[in-house]
């Protein structure tokens, strides 16, 4: 039989992504609650078609989650900040990431984070999205790739290391490192990332000590379900809102309350149409 546990060999030549995670998470322990919003799309879907016949933009569900999410953290400041030093600091500012798949690389998963997103109205947030998904697409020489390269060179016991003293200089120090192509506070407020274009209905994304932020949402694919409504039975799509959040930066009660608004926010659109709009003709694109 044998001293080994199991037959095993060493994964050669590890994408960049695979190794920053291995440096990324430490194992079980970690502080993290799950929770899932299933939402009625019907609202939503009408004002996403309204919208693109409107306006030359492309405007799809995650959009609108992500801007519903800037509102949420508008609303409840609390909400947004970072854990540094064994305190809890409340950011400035409202920033939304989003992780953004590449073609042909099975790994490699990077993404685009968009600033000050609660002062954007829906048409300019969603052409950024767009805009730098593209551009973190089509070149690997883009400041969000590039800062993985040189993970690849660097041997699996030391990248833990690696990556905990660099978050401790971003976040413990505050330092900006941005000079050492490290992008500066890369993954912003909040992460959200879309498994519905993978086909998936619900699935439930751990939370990064990279960029600490102190939650992640994945939106799951739209699906049509019977569901009761004034007691009779009809058939409407909807949508999982997966999320993730760290127990000590956010409790129960609190998340409630931002899962009620959340809802209100994209089932109940119609009605909010002045929020998810404002902004919009002062905005200018970000460079």
């Amino acid at each position: 039989m044998g001293l080994k546990n199991i037959e095993r060999t060493v994964l050669k030549n590890p994408s960049n992504f695979r190794k920053l995670a291995m440096g990324n998470w430490d194992g079980i322990g970690d502080p993290q609650v799950y929770g899932v919003l299933e939402i009625d799309c019907e609202k939503p879907i009408e004002y996403i078609e309204e919208i693109r016949q409107k306006y030359d933009v492309k405007l799809t569900i995650n959009h609108l989650v992500g801007k519903a999410v800037a509102m949420m953290l508008q609303k409840f400041p609390k909400l947004n900040g970072v854990i540094a030093n064994g305190k809890i600091y409340l950011r400035k500012n409202v920033d939304i990431f989003f992780q953004v798949g590449i073609e042909g690389a099975e790994t490699e998963l990077v993404g685009i984070c968009i600033k000050n997103a609660d002062q954007k109205g829906i048409l300019e947030f969603a052409r950024q999205v767009n805009k730098k998904s593209e551009a973190v697409r089509a070149s690997a020489e883009h400041p969000m790739r590039k800062a993985q390269m040189p993970f690849r060179h660097i041997p699996w016991r030391i990248v833990p290391w690696v990556v905990k003293f660099m978050n401790w200089l971003q976040f413990d120090w505050n330092l900006n490192l941005s000079w050492l192509g490290i992008p500066r506070d890369p993954l912003g407020s909040i992460m959200i990332t879309s498994v519905g274009t993978l086909g998936m209905e619900m699935i439930f994304v751990p939370l990064t000590h990279i960029g600490r932020t102190p939650a992640q949402i994945a939106v799951g694919k739209i699906n049509k379900k019977a569901v009761v409504v004034d007691d009779k039975i009809v058939i409407r799509p909807k949508i999982n809102l997966c999320c993730t959040f760290d127990h000590r930066f956010m409790d129960g009660i609190l998340a409630a309350k931002m899962a009620h608004y959340l809802t209100d926010l994209l089932e109940n659109i119609d009605k909010h149409k002045e929020l998810f709009e404002a902004n919009t003709l002062e905005n200018k694109e970000e460079e």
